[in-house]
């Protein structure tokens, strides 16, 4: 800091700097990583017509929760981009979907598709699910 400047002043000056870059990168990087292009694999398995990772969203303008199904619903501006949390999209520059698991047959299905994805199993997520 040069001598004689108000220290607060200065600093709100860098947090200003930190948040408006913050913000660039959220943008740059949810645009380069977090928004869904519709290939062939989008279609597979039946279906036919539909994203079977269900792109696009429901545009949602705030998150709320639904008593009547027990649901919650996340804010969703842009219905052909993941659900994504600002702070790790940042800091470790990979795509990632945020999801609310409640179920306990939505945390099975998540447990067998994370397996799946990571030890790449020769035998596929909806077989696995089928059995289950």
């Amino acid at each position: 800091m040069r001598s004689g400047a108000d220290p607060t002043a200065e600093q709100a000056l860098v947090l200003k700097d930190w948040e408006d870059e913050f913000a660039f990168e959220v943008k740059r990087m949810g645009e380069e990583t977090q928004r869904h292009e519709h290939r062939d694999v989008c279609h597979a398995y039946g279906h036919d017509g539909l994203c079977r990772f269900q792109f696009p969203h429901e545009i949602v303008p705030e998150s709320y929760y639904d008593h009547k199904s027990n649901s919650i619903y996340l804010r969703c501006l842009d219905g052909e981009v993941n659900y994504f949390n600002p702070e790790i999209l940042v800091m470790c520059r990979h795509n990632h979907d945020i999801k609310c698991i409640l179920s306990g047959r939505a945390a099975q299905a998540a447990i067998y598709y994370i397996t799946n994805y990571i030890t790449k199993l020769d035998i596929n997520t909806h077989n696995i699910l089928s059995m289950v």
